[in-house]
Protein backbone atom coordinates (compact mmCIF):
# COMPACT_ATOMS: atom_id res chain seq x y z
CA UNK A 1 0.00 0.00 0.00
CA UNK A 2 2.40 2.71 0.52
CA UNK A 3 4.85 1.30 -2.25
CA UNK A 4 1.00 2.22 -4.59
CA UNK A 5 0.73 6.05 -2.24
CA UNK A 6 4.61 6.90 -3.41
CA UNK A 7 4.30 6.01 -6.85
CA UNK A 8 0.70 7.99 -6.84
CA UNK A 9 2.37 11.15 -5.21
CA UNK A 10 5.28 10.81 -7.76
CA UNK A 11 3.03 10.35 -10.88
CA UNK A 12 0.95 13.74 -9.31
CA UNK A 13 3.98 15.61 -9.46
CA UNK A 14 5.51 14.91 -13.05
CA UNK A 15 1.99 15.69 -14.78
CA UNK A 16 1.53 19.23 -12.69
CA UNK A 17 4.88 19.84 -13.18
CA UNK A 18 4.91 18.76 -17.47
CA UNK A 19 1.96 20.83 -17.64
CA UNK A 20 3.47 24.19 -16.11
CA UNK A 21 1.35 23.43 -12.84
CA UNK A 22 2.88 25.11 -9.44
CA UNK A 23 2.84 23.40 -6.74
CA UNK A 24 3.82 23.98 -3.23
CA UNK A 25 6.38 22.31 -0.77
CA UNK A 26 4.13 20.91 0.84
CA UNK A 27 2.40 18.99 -2.30
CA UNK A 28 -0.84 19.92 -1.32
CA UNK A 29 -1.80 23.25 -2.82
CA UNK A 30 -1.48 23.65 -6.69
CA UNK A 31 -2.41 26.55 -9.15
CA UNK A 32 -1.88 27.24 -13.04
CA UNK A 33 1.44 29.32 -13.10
CA UNK A 34 0.43 30.24 -17.04
CA UNK A 35 -2.48 30.77 -19.29
CA UNK A 36 -2.49 32.00 -23.06
CA UNK A 37 -6.20 33.26 -24.28
CA UNK A 38 -7.52 35.33 -27.21
CA UNK A 39 -9.44 38.60 -27.49
CA UNK A 40 -12.71 37.99 -26.22
CA UNK A 41 -11.86 34.15 -25.00
CA UNK A 42 -12.69 32.58 -21.35
CA UNK A 43 -11.01 30.22 -19.74
CA UNK A 44 -11.11 28.87 -16.35
CA UNK A 45 -8.25 28.52 -13.62
CA UNK A 46 -8.94 26.44 -10.40
CA UNK A 47 -7.27 26.38 -7.14
CA UNK A 48 -6.63 23.30 -6.14
CA UNK A 49 -5.50 22.57 -1.71
CA UNK A 50 -6.06 20.28 0.95
CA UNK A 51 -4.12 18.47 3.67
CA UNK A 52 -4.67 21.17 6.14
CA UNK A 53 -5.49 24.04 4.10
CA UNK A 54 -8.81 25.50 4.39
CA UNK A 55 -8.89 28.97 2.77
CA UNK A 56 -7.75 31.01 -0.48
CA UNK A 57 -7.71 34.54 -1.43
CA UNK A 58 -7.73 35.91 -5.45
CA UNK A 59 -5.91 38.41 -5.89
CA UNK A 60 -6.17 39.41 -10.08
CA UNK A 61 -3.31 42.47 -10.89
CA UNK A 62 -5.02 44.03 -14.53
CA UNK A 63 -3.40 46.76 -14.31
CA UNK A 64 -3.04 46.86 -18.52
CA UNK A 65 -6.65 45.76 -18.72
CA UNK A 66 -5.89 43.02 -20.49
CA UNK A 67 -8.23 40.67 -18.49
CA UNK A 68 -11.37 40.48 -16.76
CA UNK A 69 -11.60 38.11 -14.11
CA UNK A 70 -14.72 36.85 -12.30
CA UNK A 71 -14.10 34.56 -9.24
CA UNK A 72 -16.04 31.56 -7.85
CA UNK A 73 -15.45 29.19 -5.01
CA UNK A 74 -11.91 28.11 -6.01
CA UNK A 75 -12.08 28.76 -9.87
CA UNK A 76 -11.55 32.56 -11.53
CA UNK A 77 -12.77 32.73 -14.91
CA UNK A 78 -10.48 34.54 -16.87
CA UNK A 79 -12.02 36.83 -20.48
CA UNK A 80 -9.30 38.66 -22.55
CA UNK A 81 -10.01 42.09 -23.30
CA UNK A 82 -7.03 42.87 -25.41
CA UNK A 83 -3.45 41.83 -26.30
CA UNK A 84 -1.64 41.97 -23.68
CA UNK A 85 -0.36 40.58 -20.10
CA UNK A 86 -2.51 40.27 -16.49
CA UNK A 87 -1.91 38.22 -13.59
CA UNK A 88 -3.73 36.16 -11.41
CA UNK A 89 -2.29 36.12 -7.40
CA UNK A 90 -4.07 33.33 -5.06
CA UNK A 91 -3.00 32.65 -1.90
CA UNK A 92 -3.77 29.61 0.09
CA UNK A 93 -3.48 29.41 4.05
CA UNK A 94 -4.14 27.87 7.42
CA UNK A 95 -4.30 29.38 11.18
CA UNK A 96 -1.88 27.77 12.42
CA UNK A 97 -2.95 25.89 15.85
CA UNK A 98 -3.40 27.74 18.85
CA UNK A 99 -1.49 30.88 16.90
CA UNK A 100 -2.84 34.20 15.35
CA UNK A 101 -0.46 33.72 12.21
CA UNK A 102 -1.13 32.04 9.07
CA UNK A 103 0.78 29.22 7.75
CA UNK A 104 0.52 30.35 3.48
CA UNK A 105 1.79 29.33 0.00
CA UNK A 106 1.19 31.82 -2.62
CA UNK A 107 1.10 31.09 -6.07
CA UNK A 108 0.96 33.67 -9.68
CA UNK A 109 -0.63 33.14 -12.98
CA UNK A 110 0.80 35.00 -16.05
CA UNK A 111 -2.12 35.07 -18.19
CA UNK A 112 -1.34 36.43 -21.99
CA UNK A 113 -3.70 37.43 -24.30
CA UNK A 114 -3.24 37.46 -28.12
CA UNK A 115 -5.80 39.06 -30.56
CA UNK A 116 -7.71 36.84 -33.06
CA UNK A 117 -5.84 35.09 -36.02
CA UNK A 118 -4.92 37.52 -38.73
CA UNK A 119 -7.34 37.35 -41.50
CA UNK A 120 -6.17 39.76 -44.57
CA UNK A 121 -3.86 42.76 -44.66
CA UNK A 122 -4.57 46.55 -46.13
CA UNK A 123 -2.46 48.11 -47.53
CA UNK A 124 -2.17 52.13 -48.23
CA UNK A 125 -1.32 51.53 -52.08
CA UNK A 126 -1.60 48.10 -54.03
CA UNK A 127 0.63 50.31 -56.98
CA UNK A 128 2.68 52.67 -56.97
CA UNK A 129 4.99 54.49 -60.09
CA UNK A 130 8.48 56.13 -58.76
CA UNK A 131 11.18 57.44 -60.50
CA UNK A 132 14.60 56.41 -59.56
CA UNK A 133 15.78 57.47 -56.30
CA UNK A 134 12.37 58.46 -54.73
CA UNK A 135 10.71 56.99 -51.29
CA UNK A 136 7.73 55.83 -51.25
CA UNK A 137 6.11 55.02 -47.34
CA UNK A 138 3.80 52.37 -47.22
CA UNK A 139 1.46 51.43 -44.97
CA UNK A 140 0.00 48.08 -43.75
CA UNK A 141 -3.05 47.00 -41.22
CA UNK A 142 -3.85 43.62 -40.04
CA UNK A 143 -7.88 42.71 -40.20
CA UNK A 144 -9.61 41.88 -38.23
CA UNK A 145 -8.22 45.24 -36.16
CA UNK A 146 -7.50 43.33 -32.65
CA UNK A 147 -5.55 40.74 -34.48
CA UNK A 148 -1.72 41.04 -33.74
CA UNK A 149 -0.33 44.20 -36.21
CA UNK A 150 2.91 43.04 -36.57
CA UNK A 151 3.94 43.05 -40.23
CA UNK A 152 7.09 42.42 -42.12
CA UNK A 153 8.17 43.78 -45.16
CA UNK A 154 10.45 42.16 -47.90
CA UNK A 155 10.90 42.04 -51.73
CA UNK A 156 9.29 39.05 -53.27
CA UNK A 157 10.38 40.00 -56.92
CA UNK A 158 12.36 42.71 -58.65
CA UNK A 159 15.05 43.36 -56.04
CA UNK A 160 17.29 45.07 -58.08
CA UNK A 161 14.66 47.47 -59.09
CA UNK A 162 13.57 48.11 -55.49
CA UNK A 163 14.28 48.25 -51.66
CA UNK A 164 11.86 48.15 -48.77
CA UNK A 165 12.69 49.13 -45.28
CA UNK A 166 11.38 47.61 -41.80
CA UNK A 167 8.95 50.16 -41.48
CA UNK A 168 7.72 49.55 -45.10
CA UNK A 169 9.53 52.63 -46.98
CA UNK A 170 10.10 51.76 -50.48
CA UNK A 171 13.30 52.85 -52.38
CA UNK A 172 12.95 52.96 -56.33
CA UNK A 173 16.81 51.69 -57.23
CA UNK A 174 16.48 51.09 -61.32
CA UNK A 175 13.85 51.05 -64.00
CA UNK A 176 11.94 48.33 -64.20
CA UNK A 177 9.09 46.78 -61.63
CA UNK A 178 8.90 44.88 -58.45
CA UNK A 179 6.39 43.38 -55.41
CA UNK A 180 6.67 44.32 -52.42
CA UNK A 181 5.06 42.23 -49.86
CA UNK A 182 3.49 43.04 -46.01
CA UNK A 183 3.34 39.88 -44.08
CA UNK A 184 1.70 39.13 -41.28
CA UNK A 185 4.30 37.72 -38.30
CA UNK A 186 1.43 35.80 -36.81
CA UNK A 187 0.74 33.96 -39.83
CA UNK A 188 2.55 33.94 -42.26
CA UNK A 189 -0.04 32.69 -45.02
CA UNK A 190 -1.83 36.42 -44.41
CA UNK A 191 0.02 38.75 -47.04
CA UNK A 192 -0.75 41.87 -49.13
CA UNK A 193 1.50 42.42 -52.49
CA UNK A 194 2.35 46.45 -54.04
CA UNK A 195 3.15 46.22 -57.38
CA UNK A 196 6.10 49.27 -57.94
CA UNK A 197 6.96 50.51 -61.31
CA UNK A 198 10.18 52.68 -61.49
CA UNK A 199 11.01 54.28 -64.43
CA UNK A 200 14.44 56.19 -65.08
CA UNK A 201 15.09 59.61 -64.34
CA UNK A 202 15.48 61.81 -66.67
CA UNK A 203 19.41 62.72 -67.70
CA UNK A 204 20.82 65.48 -66.95
CA UNK A 205 22.00 67.95 -69.79
CA UNK A 206 25.30 69.71 -68.37
CA UNK A 207 26.46 72.61 -69.85
CA UNK A 208 29.91 72.30 -69.33
CA UNK A 209 31.65 68.84 -70.68
CA UNK A 210 34.20 68.92 -67.76
CA UNK A 211 31.50 69.72 -64.94
CA UNK A 212 29.90 66.84 -66.47
CA UNK A 213 32.98 64.59 -66.53
CA UNK A 214 33.71 65.18 -62.99
CA UNK A 215 30.50 64.45 -61.89
CA UNK A 216 30.40 61.46 -64.24
CA UNK A 217 33.23 59.96 -62.78
CA UNK A 218 32.16 60.69 -59.22
CA UNK A 219 28.23 59.81 -59.39
CA UNK A 220 27.08 57.64 -61.79
CA UNK A 221 26.40 54.65 -59.79
CA UNK A 222 24.48 53.32 -62.76
CA UNK A 223 27.45 52.96 -64.86
CA UNK A 224 25.66 54.53 -68.62
CA UNK A 225 28.05 57.39 -68.84
CA UNK A 226 25.89 59.88 -67.69
CA UNK A 227 24.44 61.68 -64.35
CA UNK A 228 20.73 61.87 -63.87
CA UNK A 229 18.53 63.12 -61.69
CA UNK A 230 18.04 60.61 -59.36
CA UNK A 231 22.03 59.80 -59.19
CA UNK A 232 22.28 63.97 -58.38
CA UNK A 233 20.29 63.92 -55.75
CA UNK A 234 21.96 61.09 -53.53
CA UNK A 235 24.82 63.70 -53.27
CA UNK A 236 24.84 64.85 -49.60
CA UNK A 237 28.62 66.22 -50.04
CA UNK A 238 30.60 67.84 -52.76
CA UNK A 239 34.13 67.43 -51.02
CA UNK A 240 36.68 68.44 -52.72
CA UNK A 241 35.57 67.55 -56.58
CA UNK A 242 35.45 70.79 -57.70
CA UNK A 243 38.33 72.74 -55.70
CA UNK A 244 40.65 74.54 -57.76
CA UNK A 245 38.57 73.47 -61.22
CA UNK A 246 40.32 76.93 -63.27
CA UNK A 247 38.89 75.71 -66.52
CA UNK A 248 34.86 74.84 -65.53
CA UNK A 249 32.92 77.76 -66.62
CA UNK A 250 28.97 77.20 -65.55
CA UNK A 251 27.50 74.77 -63.30
CA UNK A 252 24.37 75.78 -63.03
CA UNK A 253 23.03 71.98 -63.05
CA UNK A 254 24.00 72.10 -59.52
CA UNK A 255 20.20 72.97 -58.30
CA UNK A 256 19.22 69.06 -59.92
CA UNK A 257 21.50 68.32 -56.27
CA UNK A 258 18.85 68.38 -54.29
CA UNK A 259 20.51 66.45 -51.32
CA UNK A 260 23.21 69.24 -50.36
CA UNK A 261 22.18 70.77 -47.46
CA UNK A 262 25.54 72.89 -47.31
CA UNK A 263 28.03 74.39 -49.49
CA UNK A 264 30.95 72.80 -47.72
CA UNK A 265 34.49 74.43 -47.28
CA UNK A 266 36.27 75.14 -50.12
CA UNK A 267 33.81 73.49 -52.42
CA UNK A 268 34.56 75.98 -55.27
CA UNK A 269 37.63 77.45 -54.30
CA UNK A 270 40.15 79.05 -57.09
CA UNK A 271 37.31 78.54 -59.78
CA UNK A 272 38.44 81.37 -61.65
CA UNK A 273 36.37 80.66 -65.09
CA UNK A 274 33.44 80.11 -63.10
CA UNK A 275 31.23 82.85 -64.25
CA UNK A 276 27.58 81.13 -63.60
CA UNK A 277 26.77 78.74 -61.15
CA UNK A 278 23.06 77.92 -59.20
CA UNK A 279 22.64 76.81 -55.34
CA UNK A 280 19.53 73.85 -54.94
CA UNK A 281 17.21 75.85 -52.78
CA UNK A 282 17.38 73.56 -49.73
CA UNK A 283 20.88 74.62 -48.84
CA UNK A 284 21.26 76.20 -45.28
CA UNK A 285 24.95 76.75 -45.07
CA UNK A 286 27.75 78.50 -47.16
CA UNK A 287 30.89 77.38 -45.57
CA UNK A 288 34.03 78.66 -45.48
CA UNK A 289 36.08 79.46 -48.52
CA UNK A 290 32.73 78.02 -50.16
CA UNK A 291 33.50 80.28 -53.65
CA UNK A 292 36.63 81.91 -52.16
CA UNK A 293 38.57 83.67 -55.24
CA UNK A 294 35.59 82.52 -57.95
CA UNK A 295 37.04 86.30 -59.57
CA UNK A 296 35.01 85.11 -62.95
CA UNK A 297 31.11 84.43 -61.04
CA UNK A 298 28.80 87.59 -62.30
CA UNK A 299 26.37 86.59 -60.09
CA UNK A 300 24.90 84.54 -57.55
CA UNK A 301 21.41 83.87 -55.88
CA UNK A 302 21.81 82.82 -51.96
CA UNK A 303 18.63 80.30 -51.18
CA UNK A 304 16.16 81.52 -48.52
CA UNK A 305 17.00 78.85 -46.51
CA UNK A 306 20.26 79.78 -45.61
CA UNK A 307 21.41 80.66 -42.05
CA UNK A 308 25.05 80.70 -42.29
CA UNK A 309 27.67 82.37 -44.45
CA UNK A 310 31.20 81.54 -43.47
CA UNK A 311 34.85 83.40 -43.16
CA UNK A 312 35.76 84.06 -46.92
CA UNK A 313 33.11 82.35 -48.37
CA UNK A 314 33.37 84.87 -51.14
CA UNK A 315 36.43 86.40 -50.93
CA UNK A 316 38.13 87.88 -54.06
CA UNK A 317 34.82 87.46 -56.06
CA UNK A 318 35.45 90.74 -57.92
CA UNK A 319 33.03 90.25 -60.87
CA UNK A 320 29.77 90.43 -58.30
CA UNK A 321 27.49 92.91 -58.77
CA UNK A 322 25.33 92.92 -56.38
CA UNK A 323 24.23 90.53 -53.71
CA UNK A 324 21.10 90.05 -51.18
CA UNK A 325 21.91 88.33 -47.53
CA UNK A 326 18.77 86.64 -47.49
CA UNK A 327 16.64 87.03 -43.83
CA UNK A 328 17.00 83.88 -42.33
CA UNK A 329 21.31 84.60 -42.39
CA UNK A 330 22.11 85.46 -38.44
CA UNK A 331 26.11 85.91 -39.02
CA UNK A 332 27.88 87.17 -41.94
CA UNK A 333 31.62 85.36 -41.78
CA UNK A 334 34.85 87.40 -40.89
CA UNK A 335 36.13 88.60 -44.48
CA UNK A 336 33.25 87.08 -46.27
CA UNK A 337 33.18 89.29 -49.21
CA UNK A 338 36.12 91.04 -48.95
CA UNK A 339 37.73 92.46 -52.49
CA UNK A 340 34.57 91.75 -54.01
CA UNK A 341 35.62 95.32 -55.57
CA UNK A 342 32.58 94.79 -58.56
CA UNK A 343 30.16 94.96 -55.44
CA UNK A 344 28.34 98.07 -55.96
CA UNK A 345 24.90 97.09 -54.01
CA UNK A 346 24.80 94.71 -50.80
CA UNK A 347 21.11 94.07 -49.13
CA UNK A 348 21.71 92.79 -45.59
CA UNK A 349 18.56 90.82 -44.17
CA UNK A 350 16.68 91.37 -41.29
CA UNK A 351 17.94 88.14 -39.45
CA UNK A 352 21.41 89.41 -39.40
CA UNK A 353 22.61 89.96 -36.17
CA UNK A 354 26.80 90.46 -36.48
CA UNK A 355 28.53 91.76 -39.65
CA UNK A 356 32.08 90.38 -39.03
CA UNK A 357 35.71 91.53 -39.36
CA UNK A 358 36.87 92.99 -42.86
CA UNK A 359 33.23 91.15 -44.28
CA UNK A 360 33.21 93.74 -46.88
CA UNK A 361 36.43 94.67 -46.91
CA UNK A 362 38.20 96.91 -49.83
CA UNK A 363 34.83 96.24 -52.01
CA UNK A 364 35.96 99.92 -53.38
CA UNK A 365 32.46 99.71 -55.89
CA UNK A 366 30.27 99.72 -53.38
CA UNK A 367 28.05 102.42 -53.68
CA UNK A 368 24.72 101.47 -51.48
CA UNK A 369 24.28 99.28 -47.99
CA UNK A 370 21.40 98.49 -46.61
CA UNK A 371 21.97 97.17 -42.79
CA UNK A 372 19.02 94.81 -41.40
CA UNK A 373 16.88 96.53 -38.61
CA UNK A 374 18.49 93.27 -36.23
CA UNK A 375 22.16 93.69 -36.54
CA UNK A 376 23.81 94.51 -33.20
CA UNK A 377 27.43 94.30 -33.84
CA UNK A 378 29.73 95.53 -36.86
CA UNK A 379 32.80 93.89 -36.69
CA UNK A 380 36.79 95.91 -37.44
CA UNK A 381 37.17 96.77 -40.71
CA UNK A 382 34.23 95.66 -41.87
CA UNK A 383 33.56 98.20 -44.70
CA UNK A 384 36.78 99.42 -44.57
CA UNK A 385 38.33 100.42 -47.69
CA UNK A 386 34.90 100.95 -49.63
CA UNK A 387 35.97 103.75 -51.14
CA UNK A 388 32.58 104.03 -53.33
CA UNK A 389 30.31 104.18 -50.28
CA UNK A 390 29.24 107.84 -49.49
CA UNK A 391 26.35 107.14 -47.51
CA UNK A 392 25.36 104.91 -45.18
CA UNK A 393 22.26 104.10 -42.68
CA UNK A 394 23.26 102.55 -39.52
CA UNK A 395 20.13 101.21 -38.10
CA UNK A 396 19.16 101.70 -34.23
CA UNK A 397 19.77 98.23 -32.97
CA UNK A 398 23.74 98.12 -33.84
CA UNK A 399 25.33 98.42 -30.04
CA UNK A 400 28.74 97.74 -31.41
CA UNK A 401 30.98 99.62 -34.21
CA UNK A 402 34.26 97.89 -34.33
CA UNK A 403 37.47 99.48 -35.13
CA UNK A 404 38.22 100.99 -38.77
CA UNK A 405 34.77 99.99 -39.50
CA UNK A 406 34.25 102.06 -42.30
CA UNK A 407 38.04 104.16 -43.09
CA UNK A 408 38.53 105.15 -46.08
CA UNK A 409 34.86 105.44 -47.10
CA UNK A 410 34.39 108.96 -48.05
Amino acid sequence: MKTKFLLKVCLAWAIMTMFGIQVSHAQWASFPSTLELKVGETKAVTVEYGGGYTNHTFAPDNSNYAIDVRISGRTAYVTGLKVGTGYIQVNVWRWLSGSTEKDWVGFNCKVTVTGPDPESINLSSTSISLKEGETKQLSASVLPDNAPQDISWSVVSGSSVASVSSSGIVTAKAAGTAKVRATSTAKSSVYADCYVTVTQSPIIQFADARVKRLCVDRWDTNGDGELNTAEAAAVRYLNSVFNGERHITSFNELQYFTGLFNIGEGAFTRCNSLTSITIPNQVTSIFSYAFNACNSLTSITIPNRVTKIGSNAFDGCSSLTSITIPNRVTSIGNHAFSYCSGLTSVTIGTGVTSIGNSAFYNCSGLTSVTIGSRVTSIGDRAFSGCSGLTSITIPESVTSIGNDAFSGCI
